[in-house]
């Protein structure tokens, strides 16, 4: 994650935001939102590049169709893209990967659509379309980042297909980006997946085995 420079920016002020927000994000007693949890990550972000137009739509993009998820049980997440498995603590994010916005895993994408890991609502959203929150309907929070800063962007190469409170199905399309933009604009491309209230479950399964390539709509992970 880079950090912002710039009149008034402390890089250790930013560090013990970041912190305050893993703290935050899983105490149980505060009922951390994803929406909070999504808005800290990205408060850099914002402040540094501006707010631009929410969900910049292409209409030279076709919507792709929704996957067929038939095993869909609840407290267990898909995959949202397909490619190859990465460990979490291996993203090239320290903030994903030292696990402060909880478990997860990362997935080095060989197509630019990103499909719903969960059946629920859009709770957090980005002006540059980069990332969403989801909260699933048993109350798992799911936050989806595509690519690292890839916030410099400005929304360029990012189509959303869903909006802020929308309900989704599990399989529904939620976006699509050209990765041959995100490559060429020299970030890394790897799709995070992070549970962000995964403390308040006594166990988190990974599924999903590093190194090997796993399809969008696959089982991932499973909660408890």
């Amino acid at each position: 994650m880079r950090r912002c420079e710039g009149a008034g920016f402390s890089p250790d002020a930013e560090w013990r935001e970041v912190r305050d927000l893993a703290r935050r994000v899983h105490e149980k007693a505060t009922a951390v939102s994803l929406n909070a949890a999504m808005m800290g990550r990205l408060t850099y972000e914002r402040t540094s590049m501006g707010l631009f137009d929410l969900f910049k739509k292409s209409s030279k993009t076709a919507t792709p169709e929704a996957l067929v998820v038939s095993d869909y049980t609840a407290k267990t997440i898909y995959a949202p893209v397909s490619g190859k498995v990465v460990a979490l603590e291996n993203v090239p994010d320290p903030v994903f990967a030292g696990g402060m916005l909880g478990q997860g895993l990362g997935i080095w994408p060989s197509e630019g659509v990103v499909y719903a890991p969960v059946s629920g609502t859009i709770t957090a959203t980005t002006p540059t379309v980069h990332a969403f929150g989801i909260t699933a309907d048993s109350g798992e929070e799911v936050l989806i980042h595509v690519g690292v800063d890839t916030v410099e962007m400005k929304g360029d190469g990012f189509t959303a297909l869903v909006e802020q409170d929308q309900h989704i199905e599990v399989g529904q399309p939620l976006m699509t980006f050209d990765l041959d933009k995100v490559k060429d604009a020299g970030h890394p491309e790897v799709v995070i997946l992070a549970i962000t209230n995964s403390s308040e479950y006594s166990n988190v399964e990974i599924l999903a085995s590093v190194d090997q390539p796993v399809s969008a709509g696959e089982k991932v992970c499973v909660l408890a």
